[in-house]
């Protein structure tokens, strides 16, 4: 089965400004699906071409142990609504840490 990853949307109501991308190989955390979904839900996607930047594709960081003291956070994505419901626009949210 071949997959494919689109990067670069952010509001499904408008014309695409996208790119779709071919996946090489996925590896997923040996324990996602365990009870311990706090620190294996992510994987790591490999494709078959170099993604290209541009302003709605760039890099994003992982966490460091360097930004422990960090006050503020930020986190975006799609994610389903309550409802199970994709939204329209990806959802963008400043995150205060304590």
């Amino acid at each position: 089965m071949n997959f494919r990853v689109t990067v670069g949307e952010i509001n499904n109501a408008s014309p695409p400004n996208s790119s779709v991308y071919e996946i090489e190989h996925v590896f997923v955390h040996p324990k996602f699906g365990s009870n311990v979904k706090e620190v294996s839900d992510i994987a790591i996607i490999f494709l078959k071409e170099n993604l290209t930047f541009s302003e709605n594709v760039g890099p994003i960081c992982l966490s460091h142990p360097s930004w422990a003291n960090e006050k503020t956070a930020f986190m975006s994505g799609w994610g389903l609504h309550k409802t199970y419901v994709i939204p329209k626009k990806s959802y963008f949210i400043g995150l205060f840490l304590s």
